[in-house]
């Protein structure tokens, strides 16, 4: 078993699920060469810094790490040397539920050996790895990583990261702004003169009008144009338990929310608005192409996009409950690409 050194530096604040835009992550390291490096196994030091990349981009994080060493020795040698490693990657997330998730990466950087007396000097390199973050309490977060790098020179390492990230720059909602109505000018009252009305009888028969056949009249009806056969409460308006669905419509293998289905958000905002203080769960599916444990988190990435959106309206992120049920409930089955496109959908309720 190989031996892998790591320690844990004090940090606080990451959320997973992209609520910020910046994160700094002090970290450890471990670098064990592989073959044609003169080095010892030896450990570092330093710090990370990632930037989130807006959600319409493939990637979702850039990376900006360096690391420093103490002291290395040299193979076969008394010679010792410090040692830094600057790297830039780029990165890409897997969040499989609300306290875990998995990541690639993939990039550059520059492997510095300052004592020129070494056998390996200093040099580029082009390293990818995979890591796993886990959410540690609502602000706090650990990071761990395993990367392989291949120096210009042909040399090899593996080099382990541990970190704890801290989240800056949480990310805004925008309020919708309050106009400050005009005063309106008051109009004297002139008494009129009496006149004598003759009394009409009042015709019975005339029922009150209820434009939507929901059941309100519309003296009384908050909500107007119901959609026919909904359940409503006492003014009119949609009382959603059951998942409905939200109508948008996901490319194959995209969590990407499409412009033309930004309209279908506004009447579920408006409802949840007036639900203030209800929770709300996103439900999301797949399709059946590619494995179940992709699609499981597929489906959660595309739960995650709609949070997003609802956020950006205005929404509470704390009321949002978000859930990726893969493709263990299709809604039709996967025997066309027509119903692929069904099954590819994401539903929503509140919690009464």
């Amino acid at each position: 078993m190989k031996k892998i050194v790591l320690a844990s530096v004090l940090a606080s604040s990451l959320l997973i699920g992209a609520e910020y835009n910046y994160e700094i992550a002090p970290m450890v390291g471990y670098v064990e060469p592989i073959s044609k490096m003169n080095l010892q196994d030896h450990k570092m030091f330093g710090i990370g810094a990632y930037i989130d990349i807006n959600d319409d981009y493939i990637l979702d994080k850039l990376e900006f790490a360096l690391l420093y060493g103490n002291n290395v020795n040299e193979t076969n040698s008394t010679l010792k040397s410090d040692t830094n490693i600057l790297m830039v990657n780029a990165i890409n997330e897997y969040n499989l539920n609300n306290r875990f998730g998995l990541y690639m990466l993939a990039g550059l950087g520059r492997h510095q050996i300052k004592n020129k007396q070494f056998t390996d000097g200093t040099e580029g390199f082009a390293d990818a790895g995979v890591g796993a973050k886990l959410k540690l309490a609502k602000r706090l977060a650990l990071r761990l990583d395993a990367r392989y790098m291949l120096r210009f020179d042909g040399s090899t390492n593996f080099l382990y990261t541990l970190g704890l990230a801290i989240g800056l720059g949480e990310k805004a909602v925008k309020d919708i702004p309050i106009v400050k109505a005009t005063p309106v000018k008051t109009i004297p009252i002139v008494k009129a003169t009496p006149v004598k009305v003759t009394p009409v009888k009042a015709v019975s028969n005339i029922a009150p009008k209820d434009s939507d056949s929901d059941g309100v009249i519309d003296a009384n009806d908050k909500c107007q144009n119901s959609t026919a056969g909904v359940k409503v409460d006492k003014d009119g308006c949609e009382i959603i338990i059951t998942p409905v669905n939200l109508g948008i419509e996901f490319d194959t293998d995209s969590a990407k929310i499409k412009s033309k289905d930004l309209a279908k958000f506004e009447k579920f905002v408006a409802y949840a608005k007036k639900m203030e203080g209800k929770d709300i769960i996103i439900e999301a599916h797949t399709d059946d192409i590619g494995s179940e444990k992709y699609n499981k988190g597929l489906s959660y990435r595309r739960a995650m996009s709609v949070k997003k959106q609802l956020v950006k309206m205005g929404i509470n992120a704390d009321r949002i409950t978000t859930i990726g049920y893969g493709e263990t409930q299709p809604k039709v089955a996967n025997t066309s690409a027509e119903n692929r496109q069904i099954n590819r959908r994401a539903e929503w309720k509140i919690v009464h």
